[in-house]
């Protein structure tokens, strides 16, 4: 894990009580290793390359791998969405107004709970 996401997940979790939630969103190692077809993330990844800044690291999206994570920090998973179960959750209005409208597939969420 690269020392910004260490420093800022011990940081979170230093200044977080028992029952306290956290939840992110993180481009996923398998779209940054090339090994899933995500149709534009190479331009957005060109847009944001263009504006002085790098996706430098992505993480685990599969359950098992967030369950590690989290757990080193003190956390336990509490969910890990899709991006068309995030977006069915949060984005009602719009889900509906368009349906099977999703959010970028090359990003993976999480939902963490303090143990």
């Amino acid at each position: 894990k690269p020392a910004a996401v260490k420093g800022l997940l011990e940081s979170i979790s230093s200044l977080s009580a028992k029952g306290s939630r956290v939840q992110f969103d993180f481009v996923k190692l398998s779209t940054l290793a090339g090994d899933n077809f995500n149709p534009g993330f190479d331009t957005m990844r060109l847009s944001v390359f263009n504006k002085g800044e790098r996706f430098r690291s992505g993480i685990n999206h599969r359950p098992e791998a967030l369950e590690v994570l989290l757990d080193m920090f003190g956390f336990r998973l509490v969910t890990a969405p899709t991006a068309k179960e995030q977006c069915e959750k949060y984005l009602k209005r719009e889900f509906k107004k368009r349906p099977g409208a999703t959010l970028q597939p090359s990003y993976g969420y999480v939902t963490g709970e303090r143990v």
